[in-house]
């Protein structure tokens, strides 16, 4: 069960990623994205903290939830590429380049931070939505 459950966690990964590049590369006011106009407010910082911490950010999302689908559904992943996942070359290379071991202490520091940075785009993107919410006519 807790398998299924990371396998999706990574499917979702991926669809949060692919949907943050297709917004990205579908929006023409990139130039929000450089200014350096300094934010005046908390929804406007929240915004701007979230877009170019998630820029940075997508690459790896995907890479993560891709690997990680690939181990949680290994029987789907076979099925489908034609390549088996069961301590050959291939899962200890992927399982490297998910768990950020290959490449030394750099690699290791860069997947910390952006782990740290996948909670962060996390709260503020609730904070983004929470904010944008229609506020209700009446207090109850």
């Amino acid at each position: 069960m807790g398998r299924v459950v990371n396998g999706i966690g990574a499917l979702v990964m991926v669809l949060l990623s692919l949907s943050g590049a297709f917004l990205w590369l579908g929006n023409r006011k990139r130039s929000r994205f450089l200014s350096r106009r300094p934010a005046t407010n908390l929804p406007e910082r929240a915004r701007k903290l979230h877009r170019r911490t998630g820029v940075w950010m997508i690459m790896f999302a995907a890479v993560w939830g891709a690997s990680g689908a690939c181990f949680a559904f290994p029987a789907f992943v076979h099925n489908l590429v034609g390549i088996s996942f069961g301590g050959d070359a291939i899962s200890e290379g992927l399982y490297a380049i998910h768990s950020g071991s290959a490449g030394g202490w750099f690699t290791k520091i860069l997947w910390a931070a952006c782990g740290l940075l996948t909670s962060l785009l996390a709260v503020t993107g609730v904070m983004g939505l929470r904010l944008r919410a229609p506020k209700p006519l009446v207090d109850l």
